[in-house]
């Protein structure tokens, strides 16, 4: 999905929110750290990462990772409450240099950071690293994996 077609829905989605009158958390995921693939390339914003080939259905490819779900997230970030970022791979630098690059643009937007479900987070000690909350960590809101968050209140 093009940037320009997210922001839209986003957009729509704040709209019925506020016209409904209905308290609620409007927030966008990136995904542009795994995407390869875009329907069009008619989003100046899209095009920097588009590699200038097209597969035989008519996707565009597009150069994933970090840079472009900073790219993305800073597009979201006037619409939404929380961007929420999401990996393969428990990667602590990437997460930190998302939250970096929007930060520095929107100091205090609230975060997310949602490491791919089948990775196994125990494996490894960024899992360990992760529990101390300092620096740019402290802005996040949560972390999670998709299909073994849990509530950690209870």
């Amino acid at each position: 999905m093009s940037t320009t077609e997210a922001i839209q829905k986003l957009v729509a989605a704040r709209l019925a929110a506020d016209v409904m009158g209905v308290p609620t958390l409007i927030m966008a995921r990136t995904d542009a750290d795994s995407a390869g693939l875009l329907t069009t390339d008619i989003d100046p914003r899209d095009r920097e990462f588009c590699t200038g080939k097209r597969t035989l259905e008519g996707f565009f490819e597009v150069r994933s990772g970090i840079e472009a779900a900073i790219a993305r997230g800073l597009a979201y970030a006037p619409y939404v409450d929380l961007l929420w970022c999401e990996t393969s791979k428990p990667n602590l630098e990437e997460a930190r240099e998302f939250a970096e690059g929007i930060h520095a643009v929107y100091p205090g937007k609230m975060l997310a950071y949602n490491c791919s479900p089948s990775f196994n987070w125990r494996s490894t000690s960024a899992m360990k690293r992760l529990r101390v909350s300092s620096g740019s960590w402290a802005r996040w809101v949560t972390s999670f994996s998709s299909l073994r968050w849990r509530d950690s209140t209870r």
